[in-house]
């Protein structure tokens, strides 16, 4: 058995869930991850919900799901329960139906505080 770090979620073109693994649910603090066909932005509402600046938060939520088509990263801080870096990348993939999106989370917390501590 592997264990994947990351949180990842697959979206169709049409911005719908096909794929979320659980180790995303652990890094957004819910109990589940979006089910499939639900819409993608839910995610958006999620780690929302774990900011302590959500205005400022929610801003970089908007870039990050609506990433360029070359995709694009963003680090968002979150605060609830604990505090947390979350590296949010997204890329555009082929799908059979057309162009999806695959959403990569990973924890940077430690690797963001050691570069502040330079």
């Amino acid at each position: 058995m592997s264990y994947v770090d990351s949180g990842m979620l697959l979206s169709d073109p049409a911005g719908q869930v096909v794929f979320a693994n659980d180790r995303l649910a652990q890094l957004v603090g819910t109990q589940s991850v979006p089910n499939k066909g639900s819409e993608r932005s839910t995610i958006c509402t999620l780690l929302g919900a774990r900011a302590s600046d959500t205005a400022g938060v929610a801003a970089q939520l908007i870039s990050a799901a609506g990433a360029s088509e070359s995709g694009g990263s963003v680090d968002l801080e979150l605060a609830k329960p604990a505090r947390a870096i979350i590296r949010w990348t997204s890329r555009p993939v082929p799908l059979p139906d057309g162009i999806g999106r695959l959403d990569v989370f990973r924890d940077a917390t430690a690797e963001v505080d050691a570069a502040e501590q330079r």
